[in-house]
């Protein structure tokens, strides 16, 4: 290991004298068993060399190791074979922000089995990532750096459907990348909606996505058009569940290439909580008036007005603490509130006005509906201590 660590010294203007005593500072980082910018991730922690269990580890910890090493980031994510390490920490959780690794959260020994034995590691992007060969055999993504071939490949999985970000401007939005047979490739935008960005932005550990945007607003990519015509409901947990065109098949160009701006993990945590089936009364200054919102999936949306009736409003206001229930039920042409924006969650909602929250009421699953924002549901809550009149 210490070669690779003069070199990369070197290049800065370090001799590596310094470079062995730089070696056993606590949070200091390596990469073990592979090529210059990839490996099993090593880190100098409470006095010892330590892997990290595949378990947690993610692109935006790949993104701090890559930094933390000089090279462009993000990188890419692999599960490493054990080395002979003394222990294993449980995990590291980073905001992707960090400048070194030891500036996330770690966590100590592990007491869980890592998932096969598997270890974390990383493959950074450089500037001269063109002298990296790749090939596959068997199944594997190997990896020979010309000048180490006496050395041998490292091999590691890439799974086919992983996605990545490009060419923006932060960690959480970009040109959307996915893998397919040893090749990184974009998505044509024919029917690219928020549906689909959502997907993209919660297999990437985002909570949802800000904006869908095409005509390669992040730039034209390289290579292949892997996937077009992509038709998520939102609700999926990977890209590749997603209805779509067969890999490879498509009439577009990289001017079509799609992107997303992921909802940041910033956002997130200065965001206050909600649990999901959250409801809220919108577009209205009236506190108990408005556009009957649900909340799933990191996101906010409206409900269609078909079959909605006074036992579903009476749900949403008990739930939203107004015991009285709903005062008047409004539907399409009987709004005092604008239409909303974005997905449309709910559709045919049958509650019998029992139910603690809107959730728990019948209705076609989520992001099933035949309905227009001019159909969004709402309520008129009885406001404590109003006189309530009888029908």
């Amino acid at each position: 290991m210490q070669p690779r660590i003069c070199f990369l010294l070197l290049t800065i203007g370090l001799t590596c004298l310094q470079a062995a005593n730089l070696e056993t500072e606590n949070g200091n980082v390596r990469l073990e068993d592979g090529g210059i910018n990839y490996g099993r991730v090593g880190i100098f922690y409470s006095g010892g060399w330590r892997t990290v269990c595949i378990d947690g580890w993610g692109l935006k910890e790949a993104a701090v190791i890559c930094r933390q090493l000089g090279f462009i980031s993000p990188g890419t994510i692999f599960a490493a074979e054990p080395g002979n390490e003394t222990f294993v920490l449980s995990a590291i959780a980073c905001s992707g922000s960090e400048q070194r690794l030891d500036e996330c959260k770690i966590y100590g020994r592990s007491k869980l089995k890592c998932s096969q034995s598997q270890r974390a590691g990383v493959h950074c992007s450089k500037q001269d990532d063109e002298t990296t060969q790749m090939y596959i055999e068997n199944g594997l993504i190997r990896h020979t750096l010309p000048s180490q071939e006496s050395q041998g490949t490292a091999q590691f999985f890439v799974d086919n459907g992983s996605i990545r970000l490009a060419d923006g401007s932060s960690e959480n939005e970009g040109r959307v990348e996915v893998y397919w047979n040893g090749h990184w490739g974009t998505i044509c935008d024919d029917s690219w909606v928020q549906a689909d960005a959502d997907v993209v932005c919660r297999q990437l550990d985002y909570p949802s996505a800000q904006r869908a945007v095409g005509n390669a607003y992040f730039g034209e990519g390289s290579g292949k058009i892997i996937l077009d015509d992509v038709r998520c409901l939102g609700h999926e947990d990977h890209l590749l569940k997603c209805p779509s065109l067969e890999i490879y098949q498509n009439g577009c160009s990289h001017s079509n290439d799609v992107g997303v701006v992921c909802t940041a993990k910033a956002e997130l945590e200065s965001s206050i909580y909600f649990r999901e089936g959250s409801v809220r009364l919108a577009g209205s200054s009236e506190p108990n008036v408005g556009r009957v919102e649900v909340y799933y999936f990191g996101t906010w949306g409206t409900v269609c007005d078909d079959n909605w009736d006074v036992y579903d409003a009476d749900v949403v206001c008990k739930q939203l603490g107004f015991s009285d229930g709903a005062q008047l039920v409004h539907g399409q042409g009987q709004k005092v509130f604008d239409s909303g924006q974005g997905d449309i969650l709910l559709d045919d909602v049958l509650c019998e006005g029992t139910e603690r929250y809107l959730t728990d009421c019948q209705h076609n699953g989520w992001y099933e509906h035949n309905c227009g924002h001019i159909e969004d549901a709402g309520v008129t809550c009885f406001k404590p201590g109003t006189d309530i009149i009888p029908d």
